[in-house]
C-alpha cells in the first residue's frame, strides 16, 4: 500500500464502488497510474501492479461494469486504448482498437450494459469509439461527428429505449439518437465552447433536461432536450466547470453537485438556489474531479479529486 502524498500528481476520473456503502473503495485514474483507493483507511494500491510497467501509464478515463458486484469488470482507459479486468483488477487485457491506438478521455458504459455489453470511449483526435462485446473488439463510430475531439459523454437514463447519448467537443455538443451511428450536433452556441461535462436528468424520458459545463462560460442548462439553453447562476460559476452530477429524488426533483476549480456546490431544486461546501484545497492546487457514490443528496459524500493527486472528502450540504 502507498500513502497519499507518494503521489503528487493529477486526479482524472474516480469510479466508486455500487457497495461503497459498505466497502468504502474507488477506482481512481491519475496522472501517475490507476488506482484502488481505501476512503477509510486512505491506502493506495496500484491496480496495475500485475502488468509490470516500467513506467507510470496515464489514466484520464475509468468506467466500472454497472453489474460490478457481479462480474467484477473495470475500464481503464490510457493513452494507448482501453484496459479491461474481470477479476477487480488483479489481471488485465488490451482491447482490440483500430489503428493507430486512440488517446482516450472518458470511458461510458450502455445503463443496459449487463443485456447490450455496449460500452463507448471518448478520445482526443478519434472521435467516438463503440465496443459491442463487452470491450473486447472497439470500433470508431463517427459520422456527422464533425468535431472528433471528445471531451466528455453522457447517455440517456433511457438508452435502452431511445439510443440516445451525447458528447461534448471543442466546438459544441453533437447528439446521437441511435445508439452512435450517427451524430448531429445541438443548439449549442459555438461560443460557449469547448464543452468540458455533460450531464442528463434521471427524469430526461419526462423533463429532457440537460446540463452542459464550458471551460470559460460557465453552467448551462436546457429543458427542451438541447433546442434551448439558458445560463445558469453566472456569478456561482464563472469559471470551468469540471464536473456536473446529477440525482433526483423520489419525487423527481433534481439535486445536482457542480465542481469549478476551485469550488463545489449543491442545489437541492435544479440549480435556483445553491450552497456552496467548504474544501480545504491545498495551495495553489484546484478540484479536478468529483465523484458521488452513493448519488447526490442531503448529508451523502462526496470524493473530490485534486489537481495533485489527492482525494478529498466532505459530505453534501443539509436540505435547507
Amino acid at each position: 500500500m502507498q500513502e497519499m502524498d507518494e503521489f503528487q500528481d493529477y486526479v482524472y476520473a474516480i469510479a466508486p464502488s455500487p457497495d461503497f456503502a459498505q466497502d468504502g473503495i474507488c477506482f481512481v485514474g491519475r496522472k501517475s497510474g490507476f488506482f484502488r483507493w481505501d476512503s477509510r483507511s486512505l491506502d493506495w494500491h496500484d491496480a496495475y501492479e500485475s502488468l509490470q510497467l516500467p513506467d507510470a501509464l496515464v489514466t484520464p478515463a475509468v468506467a466500472l461494469s454497472p453489474t460490478f458486484s457481479n462480474d467484477h469488470t473495470i475500464y481503464a482507459g490510457t493513452n494507448g486504448g482501453v484496459l479491461r479486468s474481470e477479476d477487480g483488477g488483479r489481471s488485465w487485457v488490451l482491447g482490440n482498437m483500430p489503428k493507430p491506438p486512440p488517446v482516450i478521455t472518458v470511458l461510458l458504459p450502455s445503463p443496459n450494459f449487463e443485456q447490450d455489453g455496449t460500452i463507448f470511449a471518448g478520445s482526443m483526435e478519434d472521435g467516438v469509439l463503440r465496443s459491442p462485446d463487452r470491450g473486447t473488439q472497439w470500433h470508431r463510430w463517427n459520422f456527422g461527428l464533425v468535431d472528433l475531439h471528445v471531451l466528455t459523454m453522457a447517455i440517456s437514463p433511457n438508452f435502452a429505449k431511445d439510443q440516445t447519448l451525447w458528447v461534448g467537443t471543442d466546438t459544441g455538443i453533437f447528439r446521437s439518437i441511435n445508439g452512435g451511428r450517427s451524430w448531429r450536433p445541438l443548439n449549442f452556441p459555438s461560443d460557449l465552447a469547448p464543452v468540458l461535462s455533460l450531464a442528463v436528468s434521471p427524469t430526461y424520458p419526462d423533463d429532457e433536461t440537460l446540463f452542459a459545463g464550458t471551460e470559460m462560460h460557465g453552467l448551462y442548462l436546457s429543458r427542451d432536450d438541447g433546442k434551448s439553453w439558458q445560463c445558469v447562476s453566472a456569478e456561482m460559476f464563472p469559471e470551468t466547470v469540471n464536473t456536473i452530477l446529477v440525482s433526483a429524488d423520489f419525487g423527481g426533483a433534481l439535486y445536482l453537485a457542480v465542481a469549478t476549480d476551485s469550488a463545489l456546490s449543491v442545489s437541492y431544486d435544479a440549480g435556483n438556489t445553491w450552497h456552496n461546501l467548504e474544501i480545504p484545497l491545498p495551495e495553489d492546487e484546484g478540484i479536478s474531479t468529483v465523484a458521488a457514490p452513493l448519488g447526490v443528496r442531503p448529508g451523502a459524500p462526496l470524493l473530490v479529486g485534486i489537481t495533485d493527486g489527492q482525494i478529498l472528502q466532505c459530505s453534501a450540504a443539509s436540505h435547507d
